[in-house]
Parts: structure tokens; C-alpha cells; sequence
């Protein structure tokens, strides 16, 4: 028992080390990350300044944001700049930044890059739009005030460390676009009560959700055939999976020792 218990502290502190490493760089207190081109485009109600470059798609990308109101607020990300679309949000563009409390992505984005919006502490409320098909890694990790995120319908896996310790996310809708979700992406989600996982995903990673000390109840269907390890680790007394019978989930509850409910006896 000591042993699985020392493997499982292991787990957690490397997710930890590699979340915070590949942010370890230094911000300024408004947490506006150093830009490599001096291109800045300003909203002029907001003030706020978004400094852009091109990507390899001849668009634009978000590399930065700064803004001279202090006050964490909401921002919204221009879908155009001098007639040229935003189709990015480059790795760490608003990383740490302590000014956010909403984004409002528009729908020319189509991807955004690791650690985009890491340790953000005030954001509290997400909407990807469904243009987005691919997100990096640890793209929301560890923030903390992340209560609301509605997520793009053309995202086909939730990455490793996405949702990593959003302690205040109480609930997630994974769309039906999704097939898989990678390690660690809803670890120590602390306010997650509930989690349904859609058919069309096949596979889940190890401990992708574990630490969810209030989560009370997975629903997974019988399509959901790759389960790692250590997923969840049924920090509430009554965690209960419910599935089919004879499935890969419910053979996962029994050898975890976990409650477990046909899928037609939770719907009757």
C-alpha cells in the first residue's frame, strides 16, 4: 500500500513540475509576457493591447496582452487586424496575466498553443468557440477562479493537463467530437462533482481525473475501451461509476473497488 501510495505522490508532483516548468519564466505584475515583434494592435474603448505576429498560415496569432486597465476585467480578442484574420493564440500569450476575468474568443481562431492562458488567477469563464480543433498542453492549468467553460465542438482530445488543479471548476460538458483526453487533463479539479464522458471517446489516460476529491459520479459508455491508470481516485466515499454491463468501465469499478450502476438501472 506505502508503494502505490509513493508511485501515486510521484505522479502528482511530476504533473506538477511539468506544469510549472514550462511556465517558470518570469512576468511582470500584470503578467504581460516579453513580445518578439513590436506589431501591437489596441482596442480603443478598452485600451487593451493585443501584440500580434504571423503564423504559418500567412494570419495572425496572439503573442501578447497587456492592457493599461489594472482591473481584471473582461477582454475580447479582435477576429481581425488591418483586414488580416486572428486564427491563433500563440503558446503562453496570456500566461499569468492577473487582468482577465472573461475571454471572449471569436470564431477565426482555430487553434491555441500550450500554457495560453496558465496561471491566470482571476479568469473565471471561458467559451471556445467550435472553430477551434486543436488546444496544447496545460492550456487552463492552474486556474484557479476557472468556474464556467463551455468547450469547442470540433475538438477531437482534451490534452494533457488542460484543466489541471482548476479547483473551482464544478462542471465540464466534453462534446461528442472528443475520442480521447490525455493524463492529467482534470486533475485536481477539487469543485467537480460530476463528469459524463460521451461515447465517442475511446480512450482516457492515466489519472485524468484524480485528485477530484468531490466527484461523485462518471458516467462512461461501453465505447470507452482504453482506461489507464489511477484515473480517478474516488476521493468521495460514495463515487460511483455508472456504465454497461460487461464493459471495459465496469470492470475498471470492480477492480478499484469502486460502487458501481448498470447504465439502464441509472436511467429507469
Amino acid at each position: 500500500m506505502k508503494k502505490i501510495l509513493a508511485i501515486l505522490l510521484a505522479v502528482i508532483m511530476l504533473f506538477a513540475v511539468v506544469s510549472c516548468g514550462k511556465g517558470e519564466e518570469e512576468t511582470e505584475s500584470t503578467g504581460k509576457n516579453e513580445a518578439k515583434n513590436e506589431d501591437v494592435y489596441t482596442d480603443e474603448e478598452s485600451g487593451d493591447k493585443f501584440t500580434y505576429d504571423v503564423n504559418d498560415d500567412g494570419k495572425y496569432e496572439i503573442i501578447s496582452f497587456s492592457s493599461k486597465n489594472n482591473t481584471p476585467h473582461k477582454i475580447e480578442i479582435p477576429a481581425k487586424i488591418d483586414n488580416v484574420e486572428v486564427s491563433g493564440i500563440a503558446a503562453s500569450a496570456f500566461k499569468a496575466n492577473n487582468q482577465i476575468t472573461e475571454v471572449v474568443i471569436p470564431d477565426s481562431v482555430t487553434y491555441i498553443g500550450d500554457l495560453a492562458f496558465w496561471n491566470c488567477e482571476y479568469l473565471t469563464t471561458v467559451s471556445i468557440p467550435d472553430s477551434v480543433e486543436e488546444m496544447g498542453a496545460c492550456v487552463f492549468n492552474n486556474c484557479s477562479s476557472l468556474k464556467t467553460v463551455k468547450l469547442s465542438a470540433s475538438l477531437t482530445t482534451i490534452t494533457e493537463c488542460t484543466f489541471l488543479n482548476c479547483e473551482a471548476l464544478e462542471e465540464i460538458t466534453i462534446p461528442s467530437s472528443v475520442t480521447k483526453i490525455e493524463s492529467g487533463a482534470f486533475m485536481l479539479c477539487t469543485s467537480l462533482k460530476e463528469v459524463v464522458i460521451p461515447e465517442s471517446v475511446i480512450e482516457i489516460e492515466d489519472v485524468a481525473f484524480y485528485g477530484d476529491t468531490l466527484l461523485q459520479k462518471a458516467t462512461l459508455s461501453s465505447k470507452t475501451v482504453t482506461l489507464g491508470k489511477h484515473i480517478f481516485n474516488a476521493g468521495h466515499a460514495e463515487f460511483t461509476i455508472v456504465a454497461d454491463e460487461n464493459s471495459a468501465a465496469a470492470q475498471y469499478a470492480a477492480d478499484n473497488g469502486y460502487l458501481f450502476v448498470k447504465a439502464e438501472a441509472a436511467q429507469a
